[in-house]
């Protein structure tokens, strides 16, 4: 489930892209068009300008690390003990 974590939409959007974007992170697909997503950015935060899309990527940091495989009851075990494999 995502979650906004008890903060501020400014702070969860500040906390999740800012870190990202900063070190290169987040690359953004050539061959759309990113102009509505971009304008959205760049006039952050504001009052009375929208945010939707910005705040849509913020939940990426909880998307990136939920898990939707279940774990396996079995333990590893290796088929060739010398090998490991």
């Amino acid at each position: 489930d995502l979650t906004h974590g008890n903060r501020k939409k400014t702070d969860r959007i500040i906390w999740s892209l800012q870190g990202r974007f900063e070190h290169g992170r987040v690359i953004l697909n050539s061959e759309e068009k990113w102009d509505d997503f971009v304008d959205q950015l760049l006039m952050f935060p504001s009052q009375g300008v929208h945010d939707d899309l910005p705040d849509a990527l913020s939940y990426m940091d909880q998307l990136a690390v939920t898990s939707y495989f279940e774990e396996a009851d079995d333990e590893w075990e290796p088929m060739d003990i010398i090998a490991g494999i």
